[in-house]
Parts: C-alpha cells; sequence; structure tokens
C-alpha cells in the first residue's frame, strides 16, 4: 500500500520535460482551424495570456508514427517506429522545453519548408538511436521526403510514464498536402490564478471569429491527474484492502492473546505469588506472539518486495526507487499493533487477583 501510493505521488509530481503548470488548450476544428494563425495573434493581445502555440497534438492524448526512415550509416536491422509532432515557432517558449543542440525553428530557417522537404528537429532519443557524433545538419528522408535535422530538443514525456520516451520528429509544416494545416489544438500558457478570465476572453474571441463555437478549455494538469486515475483507484482499493486485513488480523490476535492468557492463568498467578513483575509477565506472554510474527513479517517482506518490484517493472517506465524505508515501517507497524494486542491481555492477566485463578486447586 505504502509503495502504491509513494508511486502515484511520483507519476503526479515526475519530470515530464515540459512546464505543464498553466498550460490550457483548445480544439481547432472547422472554420476556427482555417483561421488559427490570425486566432491566435488575437489572444495573444489579452495580458493573462503569456505564450500561444498551435500543435497538432496534445502529450497526454493519441500521436501519429511511422517507420521507414532512412539516415546516413543507418543499421539496417533497425527500423524504430518515429512520433511526429507539428508545432508552430512558439511551441518551445509556450511549453518551457529546452533545445540540447542547435537552436529551434525561425521564421528565417523555415520559410521556405514545404511538407516534402525542409528543416526538423528530433529529440534526444531518436539522435541516441541516429548513433551520429553531431547529428546537425544530417539529412532524413522517407519515402521521397527530405529534411534537415537542425536542432535536438530535450526528451519530454508524449506518452504516459508507462512507457519510455520514444524516438521524435518535430515538424513546422504539414506532412501532407492533403491536409495542410496539421495544427488540431492552440495552447495557451496563462497567468496564475486567471483562468476564469481567461476563459471569458477566449469565449468572445472564438464568438467574433466562428459565432456559435463550443468554448471548452481545457488543463492539461488535470488531464496528466485523470491520466493516473486507475492507477489511483488500484491504490484506494488496496489501501482499503489492507486496512480491513489488519482489523481482521487485530481481532484474531486479540483473541488469540486471550485464550492464551486463560489456558496460562494458574501459571501467571503462581509466578505473581513467586513475586514476578508485570513487566515480567507481560514480556513472558508477548515474546512468543512477537517472535511468530517477526518471522511471518520477514516471509511477506520477501513476498511483498517480488510483488510490488513487479508490478512497478512491468507496469511503468518510471517508477519510484522502492528502497527498505516502506517495508521497515510496516514490519515496525505490524509488530507494534500485535505488542499493543497482546499487551492489553497481557497486563490485564497480571493485574489480576492470583487468589482468582488459583482457589479451585
Amino acid at each position: 500500500t505504502i509503495v502504491v501510493q509513494k508511486q502515484i505521488e511520483f507519476l503526479q509530481t515526475m519530470e515530464v520535460g515540459f512546464d505543464r503548470q498553466n498550460l490550457v488548450y483548445l480544439p481547432l476544428h472547422g472554420t476556427l482551424r482555417n483561421q488559427c494563425e490570425a486566432f491566435k495573434q488575437e489572444l495573444r493581445q489579452n495580458a493573462d495570456i503569456t505564450h500561444v502555440s498551435l500543435v497538432s497534438h496534445v502529450p497526454t492524448g493519441v500521436w501519429h508514427n511511422g517507420s521507414g526512415w532512412e539516415w546516413e550509416n543507418r543499421n539496417i536491422s533497425s527500423d524504430p517506429l518515429i512520433t511526429y509532432y507539428c508545432a508552430d515557432l512558439d511551441f518551445a517558449e509556450t511549453f518551457g522545453t529546452s533545445m540540447i543542440h542547435g537552436e529551434y525553428f525561425r521564421e528565417e530557417l523555415v520559410g521556405s519548408s514545404s511538407y516534402q522537404s525542409g528543416e526538423v528537429i528530433i529529440n534526444q532519443r531518436l539522435a541516441s538511436i541516429m548513433g551520429l557524433d553531431n547529428p546537425l545538419g544530417a539529412r532524413l528522408s522517407n519515402y521521397g521526403y527530405d529534411y534537415k535535422i537542425i536542432g535536438v530538443i530535450k526528451d519530454f514525456n508524449f506518452k504516459p510514464a508507462y512507457a519510455s520516451v520514444g524516438p521524435m520528429i518535430v515538424f513546422h509544416r504539414a506532412l501532407s498536402a492533403r491536409h495542410p494545416n496539421q495544427y488540431n489544438y492552440i495552447f495557451m500558457k496563462v497567468r496564475p490564478g486567471s483562468i476564469q478570465e481567461t476563459t471569458s476572453f477566449v469565449k468572445a474571441t472564438c464568438e467574433s471569429f466562428c459565432p456559435g463555437y463550443p468554448v471548452e478549455l481545457k488543463s492539461l494538469e488535470e488531464d496528466y491527474t485523470r491520466l493516473y486515475r486507475s492507477t489511483e483507484q488500484i491504490g484506494s482499493i488496496i489501501g482499503y484492502g489492507a486496512g480491513l486485513m489488519i482489523f481482521v488480523s487485530c481481532l484474531g490476535l486479540f483473541g488469540l492473546a486471550a485464550f492464551t492468557v486463560e489456558q496460562r492463568s494458574k501459571e501467571i498467578g503462581i509466578r505473581k505469588v513467586l513475586g514476578a513483575s508485570v513487566a515480567g509477565i507481560v514480556r513472558l506472554l508477548s515474546k512468543e506472539f512477537l517472535i511468530l510474527i517477526g518471522v511471518a513479517t520477514a516471509i511477506a517482506w520477501a513476498v511483498a518486495f517480488l510483488f510490488v518490484n513487479g508490478w512497478l517493472m512491468t507496469q511503468f517506465a518510471y517508477r519510484v526507487d522502492i528502497g527498505w524505508g516502506p517495508f521497515v515501517l510496516a514490519g515496525v507497524l505490524a509488530l507494534g499493533t500485535a505488542f499493543v494486542a497482546v499487551s492489553f491481555q497481557a497486563i490485564r492477566a497480571a493485574l489480576s487477583n492470583p487468589v482468582d485463578s488459583l482457589k479451585c486447586e
């Protein structure tokens, strides 16, 4: 239970390669999509909107990809599935991404680009797969399309943490003559606490461009929260289940301790008559239980480690470091709970009048 909760916290706070705070977006379609550049410029007039960018996909959504790409000295056995991303000139600034090599798109660099040729940016993962010491200036080609690499962008998670970052090509222009506008979403970086004012402004602006356009601004941070909701539900179920098992175990342990004390009542009475202290009797009765629970805890550690490690390894490409902390804490809690349950009955027996248990002898 502790590991699941730690993994959920890790997923919600992990570094994804860009700043997802205060990022909202609006889907583009129909007439508004055809006027996206003018719409973008109008949104930039609002002081609460610091940056605006047009992109093809939402980081938490479904992406386009393909294979069959060629480059210099490519290993013929390697044909990676590469993700495609279309972004305008303001993407890096809006999302807070950074360049590892080269530079991001500039108007002077991409002015002559087309869907068949031009400049592209690749991520670190693709640069590693290509195996080039310096990928800047290298060419990527695919079925008659030819592109020049002008930069390497820092890897960012365009998939959930269940999968590792894959190779990516970032385009500025459309990928097909049949679809000249690949921008499906407009992202806005807004000032903290200004979402309501921004929403009202976006609705009014949409109405002027495309009357009746359905406006529903979505938060990228909330998307990430929803993305791992199923994991949170698993954590809640495991937590409730663990709580129930602990409660039932305590009831059983409490009853077993009461039964043991009753069976050994005469022994306890004799020991008290001979001068045994309350602490000595509690130690005597608790020792056997604690030894058994200690052995059970050690076995549970091994089983729990194999289970949670297997779950993390198979379900998540990015996972929390388990460490020994959760297991030590669980062991201490188990022994502490057992000690309290047994000690209650032991103290009760130790404080009783030995005459009551010995009078029939």
